[in-house]
């Protein structure tokens, strides 16, 4: 409301302004022929009203050109007796000059119009871009290649490094990423590219955080500058050393698994081949074939269950393992 009246209040002024300087110029016309009998000199103020009614309105300051042309033309012609052709040349200009200004008056209008929009674009991309960066959960910040400060950072990014955002800004990045690079910047010093690279990123408290770190050369206002985006990776590094060291545990007991299953599998196969020659030489009775048969059979269930055995303690170490490693071992 309160633009529409501002803007109506102008309008208003403006009408105002150019009515007052019309009826002046209409004034003047007819006092100069009249009393002071002269035809030239005084017309130069008419451009007064003439160039802001162009600037203000366009093109349809024409029609008050033409009205004070027409006006110059009777009052020299028919008041002044000047020649016709005089007044008929000077209204001309009017015309002429008006139109021009007018056109020069649409063409800035229009920059400026078109000015406004891209502005408006441009911060309405600034803006998107700005949520864009508070909101995304990777941590970034942008560096200045030049003197390795950083320029800015994201929530995330701050979070990571655990110190308050001003005292991140404007602190040289090798304080907080990758501190073995001093120097020898991959990508300023040796002209390298970072893509999915693993760094270490300190913290405030002065703790490595492993991350996954991608550099990407970015222009902000008309500079270069690096945009860093990192990943903290300590979780999937804790999960790759518990896997390394439940594979070394694994193999050591699949180990142990074979040298206690190796002296008893030798024996009861050692016992069934004596026991297979001396049924050939008829050296063993049916009761005593059925009573080292037997004596086998618990010998092998005795390894069974030292299998079993196995599995449980191999389970209870690393939590389930696979179908197939529990088949390797209990069959």
């Amino acid at each position: 409301m309160t633009r529409f009246s501002t803007s109506f209040r102008d309008e208003r002024m403006k009408i105002l302004t150019l009515t007052i300087l019309a009826v002046i110029c209409i004034v003047i016309e007819i006092l100069m022929h009249s009393y002071l009998g002269v035809s030239i000199g005084y017309t130069h103020f008419f451009y007064v009203l003439l160039v802001l009614a162009a600037i203000w309105y366009q093109k349809k300051a024409v029609i008050l050109a033409v009205i004070l042309a027409i006006t110059h033309i009777g009052v020299g012609y028919f008041i002044g007796g000047e020649s016709i052709w005089a007044p008929i040349l000077r209204g001309a200009m009017f015309v002429i000059v008006t139109l021009l200004v007018a056109i020069l008056s649409e063409e800035l209008e229009a920059s400026r119009t078109q000015l406004i929009t891209e502005k408006e674009f441009l911060l309405e991309s600034e803006r998107k871009l700005t949520v864009i960066f508070n909101s995304i959960q990777t941590g970034i910040v942008i560096v200045d290649p030049d003197t390795h400060t950083i320029v800015d950072a994201n929530p995330v990014a701050i979070q990571m490094i655990g110190v308050p955002k001003d005292n991140v800004v404007g602190t040289m990045c090798h304080h907080f990423i990758c501190p073995a690079d001093i120097g020898k910047c991959p990508i300023t010093d040796l002209g390298n590219e970072v893509d999915n690279a693993e760094r270490v990123l300190l913290n405030g408290k002065g703790e490595a955080i492993p991350i996954i770190k991608t550099v990407t050369p970015v222009y902000i206002n008309g500079r270069k500058h690096l945009l860093e985006s990192f990943m903290d990776i300590s979780e999937r590094k804790k999960a790759e050393a518990q896997l390394k060291d439940a594979n070394t545990r694994y193999i050591g007991y699949i180990k142990e698994a074979a040298m206690r299953l190796k002296t008893p599998v030798e024996v009861v196969g050692q016992n069934i081949a004596l026991l297979e020659e001396g049924i050939i030489r008829g050296d063993f009775s049916q009761e005593e074939i059925v009573s080292q048969l037997t004596l086998q059979v618990k010998n092998m269930e005795q390894i069974q269950q030292n299998i079993l055995n196995l599995n449980k303690t191999i389970v209870d170490g690393f939590g389930e393992i696979s179908p197939a490693s529990k088949k390797f071992l209990t069959e």
